[in-house]
């Protein structure tokens, strides 16, 4: 029997987020001007920060959620203050998980990963990955 294998792909047809949004903040950022200060003072700092909580506060910051209160997307999320970053996963095919594929080079599609972000300014997943097994 082969061992088993995860495979971790962007998800195909997937924008993640509201792409749209972040590149016409980047667009209006490079101008110069008051969008220089929202993009750097929104999200930017919101995701810096985070990361620093991250960087300094060890795995004990990493609290474990069910999102939406659905024990099947398990996740794990930061939060400092009115900002969050979750990470989730949805599996979908457990009786590929259970039986495999038959083929080792043969990965199947079995859920999906996201990350995504929270701040006073709204939520953006900011990726969405294939999880393949």
């Amino acid at each position: 029997m082969a061992d088993n294998q995860f495979q971790v792909q962007p998800q195909s047809g997937s924008t993640t987020g509201d792409a749209t949004s972040i590149l016409t903040q980047l667009k209006e950022a490079l101008i110069g001007g008051e969008a220089v200060q929202d993009f750097f003072a929104g999200n930017l700092f919101a995701l810096n920060n985070l990361y620093q909580t991250i960087a300094t506060s060890g795995d004990e910051v990493w609290l474990d959620i069910d999102v939406n209160g659905d024990e099947n997307t398990p996740g794990l999320v930061v939060q400092n203050g009115n900002n969050a970053i979750l990470v989730s996963g949805q599996l979908n095919d457990t009786d590929t998980l259970q039986n495999g594929t038959g083929d080792s080079t043969n990965f199947k599609v079995v859920g999906a990963v996201s990350v995504t972000l929270g701040t006073t300014q709204g939520d953006s997943i900011v990726m969405v990955h294939d999880i393949m097994y």
